[in-house]
C-alpha cells in the first residue's frame, strides 16, 4: 500500500498526523527549510518528534530544501549531522550541490528531491536516481498517465501531491517573490504574490477581462484535491501520497489525513457517492479555495482552474438571503446544510465584499435554537448591510473543528500500540515481566527484589494486573495479559510499577531499533575549497538569446560571440528546421558560436519535439548545447558527443552546484540571478577555470512558468496568438505576460535588468560570458547588443541603455540587494 505522507509545521500538527492515521510526516527545522514562516521545530522539538513518530512506526522526512548561499555548508552539514544522529528517515532536498555533499558524507541517509527540483519527466527521475536520490517529489503539473509510466519505468520511489494548495508557477521556477519583494521562494521565504488581486491589460490599457466572469485573483489557483483518484494512483504505483500543508493548523491535518486513509483504507468509498461527498465536505470545510485535479487528469487549465474571486479559504456555501430587515438589522438564511452554535459564517455580499459573522445566537421558528437542520430557516442580527439572495457560506464549522481537535489535544484519544504481556512470579527469583507487540518486539525486565514468601497478605493476581495495566502515560495498551504466580508470595507494588516502567522501556527502544542506522561512514570533513584562487580577469564575452532568425543575424552583426538559440519561443510559435540549418549557417560563416537551447519544462508528450532539436543540434554542428532540466541534462550525459552548459534555471546558486554540474561534465554554467555580486565573488574563488561561467545582465526576466495561459484560459487558444498582454499589480506595476510554443505561460518582470554600467564588474569577477535575454520582442536588441559589446570590449563603464529611465523601468536585480 502507498505510503500517506502528512505535514506538520508544529507539534500539535504532529499529534494530529499521527494520530489521524498518517505513515509518514514532513517536517523542518528552524534552518534550510522551504516553508520558513512556519513555526517549525527547534533541535529538541526535532528529537522529540522523531521519537514519537517512531515509537508509533510512523516514519520522519526533513525538509532541507532551500538553496544555500555559499558560507552556509558548514552550518547546512553540522545540522544535518544532527539530524543523522537523531535518526530521521529522510531529507528532503533542492540543492544540487547539497544533495552531493550529504551523499558523500552521509551514505546511510536517504535523500528525496524535492519539488523544487521540477523533476517532471522520465529522465529527470533517471538522473536524481543515479545520484543515490531514493525518491523523487514530481512537479505537480504531471498528468497521472505520464507519473504512471514513471512509476514503470523505474525503482525509484515516486511522491505526488494529491491534497492542498497549487502553485501557479512551476516549483522552483519562480522568481516573482524574489524580484518584486526580495523574499525567494527558493530559500523558503515566498511572499504568495499570486494570491494577490491583477487586472490583465492590453497594450492601451484596456481591461480584458472586465466582460467575462474572473475575479481580481488572476494567479490563484484552486485547491489540489484527488480524493477520488487514490485507487487509480495507487494502481499506478506511486509510492507516496503527500498533503500540502505545513503552514496549516493541526486541524487541518488532522481532518485531510483522516480523509485520505478513509478512503486509502478502503477504496470502495469513491464508488459510494454518498460517503464519498461527505467526505469531500470534510475537505472542503476545513479549508478550500475549491477544489481541482485538472493537471492529474491530463487537463489543461481553464479559467475554472483558478479561485478568481477569493485567495483565501471560501468554506462551503450554506445557504442564502431569505429575507433581510435593514431596520432591525436581523437576517434570515435559508439552509442547505446544518449549522450548530459557534459556526462562524461568510456572508458573500453582491455589493460590498464580505460579513463575517459568528453564530452565537439565532431564531428558528421563532425558538432560540443551539442547532438547524437543512432546509430550516434561521434569523439572526447582522452587523452591516446585506441583500436578499447573497450566498451565505460556512467558514468554521464547530463539531468539525472539536472532533480534529480530540487528534491532539486529548490524552484519551491516542492512537494505542496494542501488546501483550506475560508476568511471572516465584518465590526466591525475581519477578519477570515480558512485552510484546504483533510486530515481535519485545520488553523484557525483572525486579531487583526476589520474591519472598507472603507473611500478612500475599500479592494476588489482580493486584498484578492492575499495576502492569496501568499503561496510561505511555503509547501502549494491553490486548492481552498472562500471569502465572506462585502461591503465598509478596512482591511490593512499588516493585511491580518499576517492573512495568523497566519493560516498556525495553519496548520502547525495540520498536526505536528499527529506525537506527549505521553511523555515517565518511568522516571527511567539509572543505569550501574548490577553485584555485580568483579567476582570470578578463573581459566578459557577450552571449544573446533570441526566439527569431532576424534577432540572431542582428545580434550576430553587432559583435555578439554567441547565440542562444531555441528553447522557450516567446513568439508563441516553433522553430522550422530551415530555421535551425540557418542559424548554424550564418554563425559559422560569422565565427559566432551556437548554443541550442532546450526548454525549462519538457513535458512527455513534448519528449519527441526536444530529442528532434538535440538531433539538429548535431546535424548542424552547433557549438553546444543548454540543458534547462535534469532530464535534459541527463540526455546530454548519455550523448557526450556535443558541448552542454546547465542554464540559471538548475537554480546553481553556490560553487559546489557549479563543482557538481562539472563533475557532470557539463562545460558551463549560467549562475541563479538571485545571486549578489559579493556571493558570485565567493562562487568564483571555489570554481576552476575549465568552468566557464555566465550571468544574466540584460532584459526581462522570466518570473513564472505556468502551464495555465490566462488569456487562453477565457478567450480561447485560437485568439491567443503571439500579441503580448499585461499584468498590473496593485501599485499600478506591469508584467509582460507572453506564450511560448507549447502554450505554456511566461511573466516577466515589468522592469527591465540592466547591467551596462557594470559591465566591468563582471569582468573583475573573472565570469566568462554576460547575456543578454532577448526575447522579449520590446527590447531595442540592436542597440543593446551594441553597447554591451563596446563596453566588454573598451573594459569601460557604459551608460544605461535605456535613457532617463530611471528606477521606473530599469533594475539591477539582486546584484547589489540580494534576497531573503
Amino acid at each position: 500500500m502507498a505510503e500517506l505522507l502528512a505535514p506538520a509545521g508544529s507539534f500539535d500538527a504532529l499529534r494530529a498526523a499521527v494520530e489521524a492515521g498518517a505513515d509518514a510526516i514532513y517536517l523542518a527545522g528552524k534552518m534550510f527549510g522551504a516553508r520558513a514562516y512556519a513555526a517549525n521545530f527547534d533541535d529538541e522539538e526535532l528529537a522529540k518528534a522523531v521519537r514519537y513518530a517512531h515509537l508509533h512506526n510512523v516514519r520522519i522526512y526533513v525538509a532541507v530544501n532551500t538553496l544555500l548561499d555559499e558560507r552556509e555548508f558548514s552550518a547546512a552539514l553540522k545540522y544535518i549531522d544532527y539530524l543523522n544522529e537523531i535518526c530521521v528517515d529522510a531529507l528532503i532536498i533542492q540543492d544540487l550541490g547539497l544533495a552531493a555533499l550529504v551523499k558523500e558524507r552521509f551514505p546511510d541517509l536517504h535523500l528525496h528531491a524535492s519539488t523544487q527540483m521540477t523533476v517532471h519527466n522520465q529522465a529527470g527521475v533517471q538522473f536524481l536516481a543515479q545520484q543515490g536520490f531514493k525518491r523523487v517529489v514530481v512537479s505537480r503539473e504531471m498528468a497521472l498517465a505520464d507519473i504512471e509510466a514513471i512509476c514503470h519505468a523505474t525503482d525509484t520511489e515516486i511522491e505526488v501531491f494529491i491534497h492542498g494548495a497549487l502553485c501557479i508557477s512551476y516549483s522552483g521556477q519562480c522568481l516573482m517573490s524574489s524580484m518584486i519583494g526580495g523574499r525567494s521562494g527558493n530559500r523558503g521565504r515566498c511572499a504568495q504574490p499570486c494570491r494577490l488581486p491583477y487586472k490583465l491589460q492590453d497594450k492601451q490599457g484596456n481591461d480584458l477581462l472586465a466582460n467575462c466572469a474572473a475575479g481580481n485573483y488572476l494567479l490563484s489557483p484552486k485547491d489540489l484535491n484527488s480524493l477520488r483518484l487514490l485507487p487509480e494512483m495507487e494502481q499506478a504505483g506511486v509510492t507516496s501520497f503527500k498533503i500540502e500543508g505545513r503552514m496549516k493548523k493541526p486541524e487541518y491535518v488532522a481532518v485531510v489525513v483522516e480523509s485520505y486513509r478513509k478512503v486509502m483504507a478502503n477504496p470502495k468509498i469513491v464508488k459510494d457517492e454518498a460517503a464519498c461527498r461527505k467526505i469531500e465536505m470534510n475537505l472542503a470545510q476545513i479549508f478550500n479555495r475549491d477544489f481541482t485535479s485538472d493537471y492529474l487528469m491530463g487537463i489543461k487549465p481553464t479559467s475554472d482552474f483558478m479561485s478568481h474571486q477569493r485567495p483565501n479559504n471560501r468554506g462551503i456555501k450554506i445557504g442564502r438571503i431569505s429575507g433581510y430587515d435593514h431596520a432591525a438589522k436581523r437576517v434570515k438564511i435559508k439552509l442547505d446544510e446544518a449549522v450548530v452554535k459557534g459556526d462562524i459564517i461568510d456572508i458573500w455580499v453582491s455589493v460590498g465584499g464580505r460579513v463575517s459573522l459568528t453564530l452565537d445566537e439565532f431564531t428558528c421558528d421563532g425558538y432560540s435554537r443551539e442547532e438547524a437542520e437543512a432546509q430550516e430557516e434561521i434569523e439572526l442580527a447582522v452587523p452591516q448591510p446585506v441583500r436578499m439572495n447573497d450566498r451565505v457560506f460556512k467558514v468554521f464549522d464547530q463539531r468539525l473543528m472539536q472532533h480534529a481537535r480530540e487528534y491532539f489535544e486529548k490524552e484519551k484519544n491516542q492512537k494505542r500500540v496494542f501488546i501483550r504481556a506475560k508476568v511471572i512470579i516465584e518465590e526466591g527469583k525475581a519477578a519477570i515481566l515480558e512485552l510484546s507487540d504483533k510486530d515481535g518486539n519485545i520488553g523484557k525486565a525483572c525486579t531487583d527484589f526476589i520474591t519472598e514468601k507472603a507473611i500478612k497478605r500475599a500479592i494476588s493476581k489482580e493486584t498484578v494486573e492492575q499495576q502492569i495495566n496501568r499503561l496510561g502515560n505511555t503509547i501502549f495498551a494491553l490486548d492481552f495479559m498472562q500471569v502465572d504466580i506462585q502461591e503465598n508470595v509478596m512482591v511490593p507494588v512499588s516493585e511491580l510499577n518499576e517492573l512495568r516502567r523497566r519493560a516498556v522501556k525495553q519496548l520502547e527502544e525495540a520498536r526505536l531499533l528499527h529506525f537506527s542506522r549505521a553511523a555515517k561512514l565518511n568522516e571527511k570533513k567539509f572543505s569550501s575549497a574548490g577553485g584555485k584562487g580568483m579567476r582570470e580577469r578578463k573581459a566578459p564575452r557577450i552571449s544573446i538569446q533570441v526566439s527569431d532568425l532576424a534577432d540572431l543575424t542582428l545580434a550576430v552583426d553587432e559583435g555578439a560571440g554567441r547565440i542562444i538559440f531555441g528553447g522557450e519561443n516567446f513568439s508563441h510559435r516553433f522553430l522550422t528546421k530551415e530555421e535551425y540549418r540557418e542559424a548554424a549557417a550564418y554563425c559559422k560563416t560569422h565565427k559566432c558560436q551556437l548554443i541550442i537551447a532546450t526548454p525549462k519544462i519538457i513535458a512527455a508528450k513534448n519528449w519527441d519535439s526536444f530529442l528532434r532539436e538535440l538531433d539538429l543540434a548535431k546535424e548542424y554542428k552547433a557549438d553546444g548545447v543548454l540543458v534547462g532540466n535534469l532530464g535534459a541534462l541527463e540526455i546530454m550525459r548519455q550523448q557526450r558527443d556535443i558541448p552542454y552548459y546547465a542554464d540559471y534555471s538548475l537554480n546553481i546558486y553556490n560553487s559546489q552546484s557549479g563543482l557538481f554540474l562539472s563533475r557532470q561534465n557539463c562545460a558551463g554554467i549560467c549562475l541563479s540571478p538571485e545571486l549578489t555580486f559579493n556571493q558570485i565573488s565567493e562562487i568564483t574563488r571555489n570554481i576552476p577555470a575549465g568552468l566557464e561561467m555566465e550571468c544574466i545582465v540584460h532584459g526581462n526576466l522570466e518570473l513564472m512558468t505556468s502551464e495555465y495561459c490566462m488569456k487562453g484560459a477565457f478567450g480561447g487558444c485560437k485568439n491567443c496568438g503571439d500579441e503580448i498582454y499585461y499584468l498590473e499589480d496593485r501599485k499600478e506595476e506591469h508584467f509582460p505576460v507572453v506564450r511560448d510554443q507549447y502554450c505554456r505561460m511566461h511573466v516577466l518582470n515589468g522592469k527591465t535588468l540592466d547591467m551596462l554600467e557594470h559591465v566591468e564588474r563582471f569582468s573583475e569577477l573573472g565570469i566568462d560570458w554576460i547575456r543578454i535575454d532577448g526575447r522579449y520582442k520590446e527590447l531595442k536588441l540592436k542597440e543593446i547588443v551594441r553597447k554591451y559589446v563596446t563596453a566588454a570590449a573598451q573594459r569601460n563603464v557604459g551608460n544605461s541603455i535605456i535613457e532617463n529611465g530611471g528606477n521606473n523601468t530599469i533594475t539591477r536585480g539582486h546584484y547589489f540587494r540580494g534576497v531573503l
